[in-house]
């Protein structure tokens, strides 16, 4: 972590990095592994996740804290992504960045990619998440986009779409308008304030929207 520290001082530099959670999780009664793990995340925090019995909570607390580490470390965007070989999971995949469109081109080159013959991406924000899909259920940014603005009032597209773009979900903004926001507005589940577009169901810069 400290080396990745020195990288992100360079402002526009970003780091790809494989997680080998197996791994982690395989040696981490062995002794002699403490160190490592010390300069893996920079910290000591990491005991606190091997006192978790349950799998899933160790491997999300693990995630939660590289994530955190390596936001703490130059990183603005963390993108997150598992690769699994049928049900077996591979590593993960942490994208760190400055940029909002970096992280935005991330998270559309991993959609493009996957799946690729016994290979699956899963997202790591939204649960089980298979990326490239065809039964992605687009439902999941609905309910992401209605969670962060539905309280809100009258939004800006641009505030919406870089919400889209950043790591806070594992959409990407290409799924936005057409799959996402023009079944909303069908649905009745936003409004679109008159005379900040033209034509029904496009969203052109300046349009303001409401989440009901």
């Amino acid at each position: 972590m400290r080396v990745i520290g020195r990288i992100m001082d360079n402002p526009k530099s970003e780091v790809y990095i494989s997680f080998m959670y197996r791994d982690i999780n395989r040696f981490k009664d062995h002794p002699h592994f403490e160190q490592h793990l010390d300069e893996l995340f920079g910290c000591t925090a990491w005991r606190e996740g091997m006192e978790l019995e349950n799998v899933n909570e160790r491997k999300t607390f693990f995630y939660n804290l590289y994530r955190s580490q390596l936001k703490a470390n130059g990183a603005q965007y963390v993108v997150c992504f598992e690769l699994y070989e049928g049900e077996q999971l591979v590593y993960a995949i942490f994208f760190g960045t400055k940029n909002l469109v970096g992280c935005d081109k991330m998270k559309q080159a991993i959609w493009k990619v996957a799946p690729i013959g016994d290979f699956r991406f899963r997202g790591n924000q939204l649960g089980q998440l298979i990326l490239g899909s065809d039964l992605v259920d687009f439902f999941l940014l609905e309910e992401a986009i209605h969670k962060e603005f539905g309280q809100k009032g009258w939004q800006n597209i641009k505030n919406v779409e870089a919400f889209v773009m950043s790591d806070a979900t594992d959409f990407h903004s290409g799924h936005l308008k057409v799959k996402t926001l023009k079944p909303m507005e069908a649905s009745g589940r936003i409004e679109v304030k008159k005379g900040t577009r033209k034509k029904q169901g496009t969203y052109p810069n300046g349009t303001l929207l409401r989440f009901i």
